[in-house]
């Protein structure tokens, strides 16, 4: 939806356990990427040192995303990739599924932004629900519990 509302919530300090883990996946993958670029005589832009000093999302997509894809500044760089605004000029039938509960993509950061959204787009909010991961739905549409069979049955419905 708007990516700055990611990276808000990631670095929050009560979020510090999945940013750790995350970075620490990010610049393993990272350097393993530098690696195979210098065999191939393209180093990448940051160095080891400005790799290790990085301690939130916002310093990650600063150092490492706006210098490899060319982005100005961040807010740059989040204002390109967001889609909050793109909703609204949604031509297809589109259905939004979120969890109410996902660390990652706040329900309560982003529901502003669901408003008011054309009849085609529908959207759905799951509880118990994470990122990528939902629990037992209880706010159905269906006769289906699973989310991911809803997800079939909607499909389903807006090609016939």
């Amino acid at each position: 939806i708007y990516m700055r509302s990611s990276q808000q919530a990631l670095d929050a300090p009560n979020m510090l356990a999945y940013r750790k883990t995350i970075l620490a996946a990010l610049r393993f993958k990272y350097r393993r990427l530098a690696r195979q670029a210098t065999k191939e005589g393209r180093p990448l832009p940051v160095s080891e040192t400005a790799l290790n000093q990085i301690r939130s999302f916002y310093d990650w997509d600063r150092v490492v995303v706006c210098n490899r894809f060319g982005f100005e500044t961040v807010a740059d760089y989040y204002d390109s990739v967001s889609v909050s605004l793109q909703l609204y000029a949604l031509a297809v039938p589109t259905r939004l599924v979120f969890g109410r509960q996902d660390p990652i993509v706040p329900f309560k950061q982003i529901a502003d932004q669901l408003v008011d959204l054309p009849r085609h787009v529908e959207t759905q909010v799951v509880s118990p629900g994470g990122h990528l991961g939902f629990g037992r739905v209880r706010e159905q549409i269906t006769t289906s519990k699973n989310v991911y069979k809803q997800a079939a049955q909607w499909f389903n419905r807006v090609t016939s």
